[in-house]
């Protein structure tokens, strides 16, 4: 049986021996706080089916689940993801084992997976370059948007007083106007008030799992 390291090793000297493909694995799927997924395969780049072995996937925001990884080209791997609870037992995806054959390309694959239908899955090729100089370009509005909106607020500081009134005002008027809703409409306040401590339970569940 191979053990950590040795399929570390291995790991290691299947993408720096050959052409690779970068491959993002991705899952959409919510989980309880203190739950983690992760992807385990037949290929000892994805622990010999070994939980132990497995490699866990980076949560962010949609509970979208995603690891990143060099994969030699030309390879046929199967593999699964699997939900390790917070008592450390193991819940294996449903379904027959999920196939990827890696082709050289020098574009990222996304592999986009369905924990129940192993039929959804989706292979996107994404253009690393393009990709970064959009996120480059998005940064660098930001900035010009920010500075511009500084550069007013310096020259024009009677503007920006009028802009805060404005706003303050609106949310005045927001808030007259839920007021008025409350009063005429109890029911319709009780299920807000649902929604928003729903809503207000998700966040902090996804803000712990941040933390």
């Amino acid at each position: 049986m191979q053990t950590s390291a040795g399929i570390e090793e291995i790991r290691t000297k299947d993408t720096t021996q050959f052409k690779s493909v970068h491959v993002k694995f991705q899952l959409q799927r919510e989980c309880l706080f203190g739950q983690q997924f992760l992807i385990v395969g037949d290929d000892p780049m994805f622990g010999l089916w070994d939980p132990s072995n497995a490699i866990p996937l980076n949560w962010s925001e949609g509970h979208v689940w995603t690891v990143e990884m060099d994969i030699p080209c030309d390879k046929v791997m199967k593999y699964k993801f699997i939900l390790k609870r917070g008592d450390d037992t193991i819940l294996w995806q449903p379904g027959p084992d999920r196939i990827l054959r890696t082709l050289e390309t020098w574009k990222t694959i996304t592999v986009c997976e369905d924990w129940d239908n192993a039929e959804l899955q989706t292979l996107i090729e994404e253009d690393p370059v393009a990709h970064q100089e959009l996120q480059t370009l998005i940064e660098a509005e930001d900035s010009v948007a920010h500075q511009e909106l500084q550069t007013l607020i310096e020259e024009d500081p009677v503007a920006h007083q009028e802009l805060q009134t404005l706003i303050e005002a609106e949310d005045s008027v927001a808030h007259q106007e839920l007021q008025t809703l409350i009063e005429e409409d109890p029911v319709a306040h009780q299920e807000l008030q649902t929604l928003i401590e729903a809503e207000d339970s998700v966040a902090h569940q996804e803000l712990q799992t941040l933390i």
